[in-house]
This record gives C-alpha cells, structure tokens and sequence, in this order.
C-alpha cells in the first residue's frame, strides 16, 4: 500500500516491441475499488520489467522504481501524474554493476538523502549514489543469494531484513528463509541475528523463479511490534512478529508478555489482517505469543 492506495505492475517480457512486452503499472484506490492504469510504456526495449517494483515519497509526489541488470528504470511521480521512463546506470569502478542474473527481480531501499540500496539475484545488498555509483556492500550474511531487502528502526534498534532463496544449510532451491539483522554500527557491518525459518521452509518444492519478498511493519501497539511477512516463490508465506516494550525515550528494553491481557489480532495465511475470522486456519497473535487456529 502507497498512502492507503495499491500499485502493482505486470512483468514486462523484453524486448518491448513483443506482445507481452509492455509494462503496466496499475492502482487501487481502496480494496473494493477496481484498478486502474496509471502508466503504459513499451519504450524499455530489451529489458524486462516487473518481477519487483518498488515506490518511493508518496502517491502525489514520488518515484516508481524498476531494474534489470545493471539498469534502474524509474517513473516521477508529480502531483499525482506519472512521467516517463528515465533509466540511471549502475557502475562500479568505471564498469557496469549486474544486480544479479534474473530479470526484473530487483529490490531497492530508497534513502532521503537520494542514494539507495539495491539488491538482485547472487548478490548482497549494495549502496548506491543518486547517479547509480557504487558506494559499500552489505555484510554477506545470507550466503550472497540475497534477493529481497528491508531497513527498519525499531525504537533504538536499527535492523535489516534480508531475504535468500536458499539459506546458510540448504543445497536446493527448497529452503528459502530471511535473515534479521542489526545494522547499528552499519549495513555494511551488519550482524545476523537469527534466521526464519531457523531451517528454510521445508518444501520439496524449489524456488526456480529465485524470487523472495519481504514486507516489514511497525505499526502495531504504538510502534511496539516488529512484523516481517516472508514470501518464497511457490513455498509459501511466513509471519514473524517481535513485541519489544518500550521504556524511558522509546528504548526497546525486553520481551515482555501479554497473553492474557493483550487484544488478539488474526490474520489469513497469506498475511492480510481479518477481522472476524469464521471458517479456517487463521494465525493468531496476541501480545508476543503467536499460534495458528482452526476457527469453525
């Protein structure tokens, strides 16, 4: 969601003069509202677009971002209206940086200062200047199969979500986990905390797309609860929740719980938020305890 609106886009196939090679970006004003197409562009000529898309600033005023390879495609967002393609090269040391082998599945962490941080298949997450220059890697500590990628402060903590499609023990595509870690002293210093699942999902199937995706969220009980949904292509979603209490000048001090006391809040497995859960599984939390329930 992108100030209470969804944005998608379908996968472009290249080369764009193709059938299947224009790429639309669509929006939904509220969850009952049908789509709309903001922006068609076939002018992206060889490059697929789409696997990921990224958005940055807000829906008047913003940034659509898109990347293959070594090319980052983007859209200006300007009170509302979506400008036209503009592409920004990706170097290190004077030659073109691959964000990795599979195409159109980049993730990007946009900062206020216009560098961002880009992430592709095999590779760790990296920094980049506004003009697409290489600055520092990440800590390599998913194996360098990386491929989804999330900064978030949590009370004092800074932390960083980083997804692979195969983790530390896995030696198939059927293992796909994310890594938390602390990035205080730096994301190109950052420390694994713990890895979910500790095992990788367990799953025969394999994740041949090589496609992961996070989402992170803080903004539960006044900021208290650190939520991560997981996504493996063709494996599954995961939820993960971390209730940490808040002392003194919103320093996270413990884990407390609350079970008891606590308001539960449910969720379908896909991770959307259900009100009045009837009729299935459903993951249910309350405070930092959180069980799956069959509801009738």
């Amino acid at each position: 969601a992108f100030d209470g609106k969804i944005y998608a886009s379908n996968r472009a196939t290249a080369p764009s003069s193709a059938a299947s090679g224009t790429l639309k970006i669509y929006r939904w004003d509220s969850d009952t509202s049908a789509p709309t197409v903001i922006k068609e562009d076939a002018t992206h000529g060889s490059l697929a677009l789409g696997g990921k898309m990224v958005l940055s600033g807000n829906s008047s005023n913003g940034r659509i971002w898109f990347c293959q390879g070594s090319t980052v495609v983007y859209y200006d967002i300007t009170n509302g209206t979506v400008g036209d393609a503009k592409t920004i090269a990706l170097t290190k040391d004077g030659s073109a940086y691959n964000l990795g082998a599979n195409a159109g599945e980049t993730d990007f962490v946009i900062n206020s200062d216009g560098t961002f941080w880009a992430d592709g298949k095999d590779k760790v997450p990296a920094l980049f200047n506004a003009s697409g220059v290489w600055q520092k890697d990440c800590a390599s500590i998913v194996n360098g199969n990386a491929n989804s990628f999330k900064l978030v402060d949590f009370g004092t903590r800074k932390l960083a979500a980083i997804a692979t499609y195969m983790n530390k023990s896995a030696t198939t595509l059927a293992d796909g986990a994310f890594v938390l870690a602390d990035v205080a002293n730096g994301v190109d210093a950052a420390t694994a905390m713990a890895t979910y699942p500790e095992t990788g999902f367990v799953t025969a199937t394999r994740n041949t797309q090589f496609m992961t995706t996070l989402c992170v969220a803080t903004d539960r009980e006044n900021g208290m609860v650190l939520d991560v949904w997981y996504c493996a292509d063709g494996q599954g979603i995961g939820f993960y929740s971390y209730n940490g209490k808040k002392g003194g000048s919103s320093a996270i001090e413990d884990i407390f719980s609350e079970e008891v006391e606590a308001p539960a809040e449910y969720y379908n497995l896909q991770g959307m938020k259900v009100a009045n859960p009837t009729g299935g599984i459903f993951i249910k939390v309350q405070g930092n305890k959180v069980t799956k329930e069959y509801i009738k």
